[in-house]
């Protein structure tokens, strides 16, 4: 038997379980790279064809070569998580993964019909099609053997040919005009548009001959509505021109490029250095705005159909448009009326964009994923902040979307506050909102009429914090705020607080897991309205009282940065006129019982700008680091510095109020406690004064620091050795600190776990947890360093309070390996 007639087998099965003759494709042909290949069916879960609703590929087994494996794994272009291998004998399912390929079932052709049967629903286009695009943040979506994560990487390798195929093009056109180079890359990109609308199938670029430039400009032109940049390029410019259009015609084919990939294109290629710091361009990663829409799909289907209007403010290359549209569409009762559903979204879907490539690029990811209708999409190349712009967009909108620029706008506002404190009050009842925003509009005064407006007006349903690595080109941490328009006066709400730090930054791109850290009320009176999340909470709500009651503590001194006399200089390594010693920066490589490089500061008024708490005060004191010593948890290197130097911004003070020593503060300051309290509310690049003066500190006695002050000076002395004996003082400093706080055994291990994995700096040995791996239990850190010396069962017995149930647990397994032979 030929594999052929197995193959046309599968094909009619398919048909039965929903793939209509507008769904499958005959010898169908893909790119992989410079190659071009093809299979004899692929089957899509709607139009357009691409690698996003691509669901099953069929390929047949002719020989022995190549090996199945392979013959399976050379159509992972196509983005079907399925494949049907038919041979003359049998068809093999096989799940298509990121990871490879795995054959899940051997299938004789006579029971085709029944094994389709039993898989109907599993393998429908929606089935297999929500578990690619919904199955990371849906779990009742996912199947088995439908890998969500080979879509990203599909889409970042066509992005990657694209951005390879435009360069290969641009080196045909030599010029060294910045304002010319701009007008050939806009020609060279809609001969790329075309060539993608050919290999796609749209009519009239079917049978365009893409090297004849003469007919393709004015195809192109037509079907966008826009006038052609053809016409401003020289006759040595369209010859050039011309050179670039045989290598784009040659390329293989584009089938499969989605506009997430244009969006790679858009960003890696088309944008300049330049450009993306004057217009503040980050494009917003595919799986960020899958995030956000998913999100907001359910209140976006409570808004009547009519009323569905989506505005995109700065939309670059229009990620959250199509993605929207999608949501659109699938709400439309009617999916065949193709016609009146292409219009329906042009007029519910707006964009505004400066760059006009970024407009361009918007229009062509608009098309094509409402292939085969032409363009006429609302992309509105502008300021919007050219007057009236946002706010008569806005006042029409109900579905607000944005990444927008995130530099300063004036004094008091960067671009994104700006831009909703525009977009906010215009805004109807059963608006919805999703935005990605710079964590400084969260909690800075600037912005703090954008977040009462928030709060007053909207229902906030979701703040998200993000780490500085979701962008590949903006070094910024961000959030994401989900809120919807409430239709009534103000009622307390909860707000859901996740967060995902670098560690985790992976896996919310893989999986979008991100965990939620907080859920509270917001209420109309919070200072500030401050929409932080904070993390562990519950543990910084205990201490009685703060830093600064029992300690002075500022920001060191700034010197003026122009306005110094001539050959007046701020610091030396030597002494010099009205200079005095101090410290200058925190070098890396200071540990916790040294004190930085010593160099002369110039306290000369006329060179000091800011003296703040910078100054010799005459007396020792703790000098700590301004930014944070690590991207971890362990954020704060505090040092004792008993000459009392002058110190700049680079550096905090502490200095007692009472009769307290500074061993106290340093243990206290360089706790695991003190060091999770500035992580979870400083920002990567300060910890501010404000931060370490509301630190929260347990009540302090002169017998605390007694009992303290000797530790503290051991450490000193054997840390200078090193080794095992140091860690050991440290870990009994970090205990006694512990104490002071008596935090319930759950949370000092909640506090504790913070830092398992992550290596402490500024100490003399290495140390990256308080507990082992498999160890469990909630022991107090004091009571498991002794259960390391001794018995659990001992430590029962010496007992003279009663122990929880958790120290009781925790004591009998430490007992039980400490039988085995085990370290506790």
């Amino acid at each position: 038997m030929d594999a052929s007639i197995n193959i046309d087998r599968v094909v009619n099965q398919l048909r039965r379980i929903g793939y209509g003759d507008q769904l499958l494709k005959s010898d169908y042909r893909f790119g992989v790279g410079s190659e071009s290949r093809s299979v004899p069916w692929a089957a899509f879960a709607h139009q357009p064809a691409d690698a996003r609703s691509a669901c099953i590929a069929l390929v047949g087994q002719q020989s022995v070569t190549p090996p199945v494996a392979q013959l399976v794994s050379n159509c992972r272009g196509i983005g079907a998580p399925v494949v049907f291998e038919c041979s003359s004998t049998s068809v093999g399912w096989w799940a298509q993964k990121a990871s490879g390929t795995q054959l899940l079932e051997r299938i004789d052709p006579l029971h085709l019909p029944n094994f389709f049967e039993s898989h109907r629903l599993e393998l429908s286009p929606s089935a297999i099609f929500r578990a690619k695009i919904r199955g990371r943040f849906e779990a009742q979506h996912q199947l088995s053997f439908v890998d969500y994560g080979l879509l990203p990487v599909l889409e970042g390798e066509s992005g990657t040919q694209l951005a390879r195929l435009l360069e290969r093009a641009f080196l045909e056109v030599r010029t060294n005009s910045h304002a010319r180079r701009q007008t050939m890359l806009h020609a060279l990109f809609w001969l790329l548009a075309a060539k993608i609308m050919k290999d796609k199938g749209v009519i009239p670029f079917t049978s365009l001959d893409l090297t004849d430039i003469e007919q393709v400009f004015p195809t192109v032109s037509q079907h966008y509505r826009h006038p052609s940049p053809a016409a401003e390029l020289t006759r040595r410019e369209l010859a050039m021109i011309s050179g670039a259009a045989r290598i784009i015609n040659d390329f293989s084919s584009l089938a499969q490029v989605t506009t997430e990939s244009l969006g790679y294109l858009y960003e890696s290629s088309l944008v300049s250095t330049e450009l993306r710091s004057a217009l503040g361009i980050h494009s917003t990663p595919a799986y960020l705005v899958e995030y956000i829409v998913s999100k907001l799909t359910p209140h976006i289907e409570a808004i009547p159909q009519a009323h569905r209007h989506v505005l995109e403010p700065a939309c670059g290359h229009g990620g959250f448009l199509v993605a929207a549209m999608r949501v659109l569409k699938d709400l439309l009762p009617d999916a065949s009326d193709t016609a009146a559903n292409h219009t329906y979204l042009r007029e519910h879907l707006t964009g505004i964009e400066i760059d006009p490539f970024a407009a361009e690029i918007a229009r062509l990811s608009l098309t094509l994923a409402d292939i085969p209708h032409p363009d006429g999409w609302d992309i509105r190349n502008s300021n919007m902040f050219d007057e009236g712009v946002l706010g008569q967009a806005a006042g029409s909108a109900t579905i607000l979307l944005s990444n927008p620029p995130y530099e300063k706008f004036d004094r008091r506002h960067t671009k994104a506050a700006e831009m909703l404190a525009r977009c906010l009050p215009r805004l109807r009842a059963g608006s919805v909102v999703g935005v990605v925003v710079p964590q400084g509009l969260l909690h800075q005064h600037g912005a703090s009429d954008v977040r009462q407006m928030l709060v007053r007006d909207f229902d906030i349903e979701e703040v998200l914090a993000l780490s500085d690595k979701v962008f590949r080109h903006a070094d910024v941490e961000t959030a994401v705020v989900i809120a919807k328009r409430r239709d009534s006066a103000h009622r307390p709400t909860f707000t859901k607080y996740r967060r995902v730090r670098e560690a985790d930054a992976a896996r919310f791109a893989a999986e979008l897991f991100a965990p939620v850290v907080s859920t509270k009320q917001i209420a109309l009176t919070a200072p500030e309205y401050d929409l932080r999340a904070v993390e562990l909470e519950d543990v910084w709500t205990r201490a009685p009282y703060r830093l600064d009651h029992y300690a002075e503590s500022g920001q060191g001194l700034s010197h003026h940065s122009t306005a110094l006399p001539k050959g007046m200089v701020v610091s030396d390594e030597k002494p010099f006129r009205g200079s005095a010693p101090g410290f200058l920066s925190m070098k890396p490589n200071i540990e916790l019982h040294g004190l930085p490089a010593e160099v002369h500061l110039n306290l000369d008024p006329r060179s000091i700008l800011r003296p703040r708490s910078g100054l010799p005060p005459g007396r020792a004191q703790l000098v700590l680091n301004y930014s944070p010593v690590s991207r971890g948890p362990w954020r704060l290197k505090a040092l004792i510095d008993r000459g009392g130097h002058a110190v700049t911004t680079r550096f905090h003070v502490i200095r007692p109020k009472e009769d307290l020593s500074l061993e106290l503060f340093w243990a206290l300051c360089n706790s695991p406690y003190a060091n999770a309290y500035a992580y979870t509310h400083s920002t990567k690049l300060h910890i501010t004064s404000g931060v370490l003066r509301a630190l929260p500190v347990p009540r302090l006695t002169r017998q605390d620091s007694e009992r303290i002050a000797p530790k503290v000076r051991e450490y000193f002395r054997t840390a200078r050795a090193g080794g095992k004996v140091a860690q050991e003082v440290l870990l009994e400093i970090d205990a006694q600190i512990l104490e002071l706080y008596a935090l319930p055994p759950r949370l000092e291990r909640r506090l504790l776990d913070t830092f398992a994995g992550h290596r402490r700096p500024g100490v003399p040995f290495d140390f990256n947890r308080y507990y082992p791996d498999d160890f469990q239990p909630a022991l107090p850190l004091g009571v498991f360093l002794k259960s390391r010396e001794s018995t659990g069962g001992r430590l029962l017995k010496a007992a003279t309070k009663p122990w929880s149930e958790s120290i009781v647990e925790g004591l009998g397994i430490a007992n039980a390996r400490h039988s085995d032979g085990e370290p506790a």
